[in-house]
């Protein structure tokens, strides 16, 4: 993606995890969960839950071999995040229902 006005002003750079080929996943899991102060990377662990936030990194990991085509279409079908947010808890339930007889 090209860089915006604002993403042009952050100072210091927010980190590009896609170009961050030295980070080993859990670096990678650590900044998006807590964000980096001072910077535009801001803490997701706050509004995610670890399960998504390791799928975030498993996403990360991937785009450097995506074409832009292939990543456009993954953005586009992506679930939002209420939507994950409530299978899960339907998975719960289901599972927790299904221990309770």
């Amino acid at each position: 993606m090209k860089r915006t006005e604002i993403s042009r002003g952050l100072y210091p750079r927010a980190p590009e995890l896609r170009r961050s080929t030295e980070l080993t996943p859990a670096e990678q899991f650590w900044i998006i969960k807590h964000g980096i102060k001072m910077t535009g990377m801001p803490a997701w662990g706050v509004t995610h839950d670890d399960e998504l936030l390791w799928d975030v990194v498993a996403f990360v990991r991937k785009v450097p071999e995506l074409t832009p085509e292939q990543y456009q279409t993954l953005v586009k079908n992506a679930p939002k995040h209420e939507e994950i947010m409530h299978n899960r808890e339907m998975d719960g339930d289901h599972q927790h229902g299904a221990h309770e007889h």
